[in-house]
């Protein structure tokens, strides 16, 4: 850590940490939106890392990666950094109409397709009045 040089800015400090790319995607960390919450005080550098996931396989070499430049920037003294991880999104619970969509209908089917001409009327169709009986 270099202790002579002027105190590095947040601008200084995601410029550096935009040289520490994920092996996997070749992408750096900070366009990966991985780095957060960037503090320098005085050269006392602080700064959140949240990975992907816990089991996240290269997780210490971005790390130790992520130290290693922050550390030879002029000025720097001291180096934290919290890793976290993103939690998984919660999946999204369907939405469940209050009334239905049209009185007097209890299911809906859906037919699709990216197509034209194979066959979505009839299907429908048969559907709906081999559903009525």
């Amino acid at each position: 850590m270099s202790s002579m040089s002027s105190p590095p800015t947040r601008d200084t400090i995601l410029n550096a940490l935009r040289g520490v790319a994920d092996p996997q995607t070749r992408r750096d960390i900070v366009s990966l939106g991985w780095i957060g919450d960037v503090r320098a005080d005085d050269g006392a550098i602080s700064l959140k890392l949240t990975l992907p996931a816990t089991g996240f396989a290269q997780r210490e070499q971005i790390i130790n990666q992520a130290r290693q430049t922050v550390e030879k920037l002029p000025g720097v003294r001291t180096v934290v950094i919290e890793v976290g991880s993103a939690a998984p999104a919660p999946p999204q619970a369907a939405r469940v109409p209050e009334k239905p969509p049209i009185e007097g209908v209890q299911n809906l089917v859906a037919v699709a397709s990216g197509k034209g001409g194979v066959g979505k009327t009839t299907t429908a169709v048969n559907l709906a009045l081999a559903l009525t009986r």
